[in-house]
């Protein structure tokens, strides 16, 4: 990445001007900050000193009340009086430009509930409340954190104000951000966006992940493990899994980017919404600053991108096997053409002055996406017609923590998209047995499943298994006209003598129990399911199609 001079010399009277506010002076350092607002400090520079991304959010956020207030500093001193001026000037022109970006948006307003006063400071500010208003004074939106049995870590629930529609309540997902070892399931700069759709009738559900002292892949264990949970227990809590989104800020849009593109989730979701995410942490599109020298105690190379450098020993523990596992872009490119098509409807959100994740970052990802998915170009760009990038004109990192027009047309943007975004044909939820078998089918790598298609009043039975052995499925029609135990009992005879599995299935329950190696390993049995529905073999490719996996038909 080719960085201008004169930021770099920007950066240099940064550190400059903080030595001059360690002394007494804070003059100079204001100027630095209000000439850096106009441009992007190189990533990921911008979350370590001087020129920090969080001060220049709100300098930018509320220009005109600083222009105001360093003028009248400038009138009322007598020292720096140049610095101060300049200063005021910069948030002026600052102002101005934020003005002009804001009404070029095409935006639709959207209703939002009154915010409690504290957060108008700050979105974060929303972790010291349990209820928080809804559309209506009575009907306030409940806060609650849980503690599944099954779940490392805790999710906060989001309570809708409105009763549940009669297919329940639609689900919005979330994973927050922190740099993978921060942060809080409740600390979010979309937290308005959450309370607004909660009182449009959404269920939020708020991820947490094990952070400090935590070894990759554990952050991404257990969002996985949270879906899990969401599609196990989501009707006991009201919700249509049919209608779920996601949404994922930072390092979350990284953990939830990974988990769809590795086909991971055990839920197909129907929009996702991604606020600059960190989608390429080895910076393989070279955007960001790159290490001049070697430093072996630092464990840096010259050559190295600081965002890479950042990611291996800070998150990967100075595990470089596990890199693997922990890039979306790899993880897309090696992605089946089916799941790539499968990928939700994608909306992200990046400022352009993003001085910690580069916008270039996204940009590269919607290309990646739409070629993994044979997509033509749209509008001059490289990218599926239902996917967006909004670039938030002088905006930064979690820029919507300063409270403002910037950040109110992004919430606009984000409640709009997961509004109005209609439900896929595809995206049907648990109640769909394709869908449910395309699952099934993800969760393991060898064994043997009994698909049942019944009639009943023909009162015929046509049972046939799927063999699933490396990513392969061979489907054979086993038995028609009989009784379901007699075909299941012959599936089982199969399965034993081809060494794939043995099937039980009391009360149509079934357990693959693992044979050979597996089983002198001390594997567990894993669940599997008999499923019923009216399909024929148009609907065993479409669930094949759904799991990623090559479909070889014997009839």
């Amino acid at each position: 990445m080719e960085c201008s001079y004169a930021i770099w010399l920007l950066w240099i009277f940064g550190w400059f001007g903080l030595g001059k506010l360690a002394v007494g002076d804070p003059a100079p350092y204001v100027l630095s900050l209000s000439l850096a607002s106009h441009c992007r400090i190189p990533a990921p520079f911008g979350q370590v000193p001087p020129l920090l991304d969080l001060l220049m959010t709100y300098l930018v956020g509320h220009s005109t009340f600083y222009s105001c207030c360093f003028c009248g500093v400038f009138f009322f001193t007598s020292h720096s009086r140049p610095c101060w001026l300049l200063s005021s000037v910069s948030c002026a022109v600052a102002s101005v430009r934020r003005w002009r970006a804001v009404s070029q948006f095409e935006r639709r307003k959207q209703p939002r509930p009154t915010q409690p006063w504290l957060t108008l400071l700050n979105p974060y500010l929303y972790i010291f409340f349990s209820e928080v208003p809804g559309k209506k004074p009575q009907a306030p939106i409940r806060l609650e954190q849980i503690l599944p049995s099954s779940l490392q870590a805790p999710l906060d629930l989001w309570w809708p104000s409105v009763p549940a529609p009669r297919d329940g309540y639609p689900v919005l997902f979330l994973i927050h951000g922190g740099a993978w070892r921060g942060g809080h399931r409740r600390c979010s700069p979309q937290a308005p966006v959450l309370q607004a759709l909660a009182a449009a009738g959404f269920l939020i559900i708020s991820c947490e992940y094990r952070r400090r002292g935590a070894q990759w892949p554990v952050q991404l264990e257990d969002c996985k493990a949270a879906l899990e949970w969401l599609d196990e227990e989501g009707a006991t809590l009201g919700a249509d899994l049919s209608d779920v989104s996601i949404l994922g800020t930072s390092a979350g849009g990284h953990l939830a980017a990974l988990l769809l593109a590795r086909g991971a989730s055990p839920i197909r979701f129907r929009a996702a919404l991604l606020c600059y995410p960190a989608l390429d942490p080895a910076d393989r599109s070279g955007s960001t600053v790159k290490s001049p020298f070697n430093c072996s105690f630092l464990r840096v190379q010259r050559g190295m991108s600081f965002m890479a450098w950042f990611f291996e020993v800070f998150v990967l523990g100075c595990d470089r096997q596990l890199w693997e596992c922990a890039e979306p872009l790899q993880a897309l490119k090696s992605a089946s053409r089916e799941l790539a098509e499968a990928w939700p409807p994608t909306l992200i959100i990046h400022g352009e002055l993003d001085g910690i994740v580069p916008v270039e970052h996204s940009r590269q990802f919607l290309t990646e996406l739409a070629a993994a998915a044979g997509a033509t170009k749209q509008g001059g760009e490289e990218r599926r017609s239902q996917d967006r990038l909004f670039a938030v004109p002088l905006s930064r990192h979690s820029f919507e923590i300063a409270t403002g027009d910037l950040a109110a047309a992004s919430f606009d943007a984000a409640i709009d998209w997961l509004t109005r975004m209609p439900k896929s044909a595809e995206s049907t939820g648990t109640n769909n047995p394709v869908e449910s078998l395309g699952r099934a089918l993800r969760n393991f790598r060898g064994g043997v499943v009994v698909v049942s298609h019944s009639e009943e009043f023909l009162s015929t039975v046509c049972t046939e298994t799927w063999h699933v052995q490396d990513g392969q499925v061979r489907v054979e029609k086993v038995d028609t006209k009989a009784s379901k135990a007699a075909a299941v009992q012959g599936v089982a005879s199969l399965a034993s003598k081809l060494h794939v599995g043995v099937l039980h299935t009391p009360n149509h329950a079934a357990t693959m129990e693992p044979v050979g190696p597996a089983a002198d390993a001390g594997e567990r049995p894993r669940p599997l399911r008999v499923l019923e529905f009216f399909a024929g073999i148009g609907g065993m490719r479409a669930a094949c199609a759904l799991s990623g996996l090559e479909v070889k038909i014997r009839i």
